[in-house]
């Protein structure tokens, strides 16, 4: 028989309760990081609105800016 052998398949990811149960603790490890990496990159960074203008996002639990302009300078 060519080919892979049976027990040498792709590994994938799949959705499941057990992956699904550690999805938000990801989310914000992710994001966390994000955002750490881009304050630490970016040092002159500040809103391009003022603050009270932003439109907040329409949900129940979640809650989150539609947008969120920002001007900044590297270097």
């Amino acid at each position: 028989m060519h080919g892979r052998h049976p027990s040498r398949r792709p590994a994938s990811l799949s959705v499941t309760a057990s992956t699904t149960a550690w999805a938000p603790q990801l989310a914000r490890l992710e994001a966390r990081v994000a955002l750490h990496t881009l304050l630490t990159r970016v040092a002159h960074l500040g809103l391009a609105v003022p603050a009270d203008s932003r439109d907040w996002f329409p949900a129940g639990m979640v809650r989150g800016v539609l947008s969120l302009p920002v001007r900044y300078r590297l270097g």
